[in-house]
């Protein structure tokens, strides 16, 4: 991810899971949020979060989330509904 913290709302830096450029150039991440069942990770995503909102990424626009599902595998088709969206945007 380029460095975001030149300029940025929010100083600090996040290392997303995810990162895609679309053709006009504009940033989309995708975060995969696996152990949010730990305080230590979930306190830890609600920071990058508010990184994430406060320097211009939206959530379902440029910021793509997905999670385990409840056997703590991937939710398949969630993940494939992710991936098109950002195919169609890249």
């Amino acid at each position: 991810m380029p460095d975001r913290e030149v300029g940025a709302t929010r100083p600090g830096r996040v290392l997303p899971d995810f990162t895609f450029a679309t053709s006009a150039g504009d940033m989309l991440v995708w975060e995969h949020l696996g152990r949010l069942d730990r305080d230590d990770y979930r306190a830890d995503w609600d920071w990058k979060r508010l990184w994430y909102r406060d320097n211009g990424f939206n959530e379902g626009e440029s910021l793509f989330t997905s999670m385990d599902d409840e056997h703590g595998g991937l939710h398949m088709p969630a993940v494939n509904a992710i991936a098109e969206v950002i195919q169609a945007a890249i």
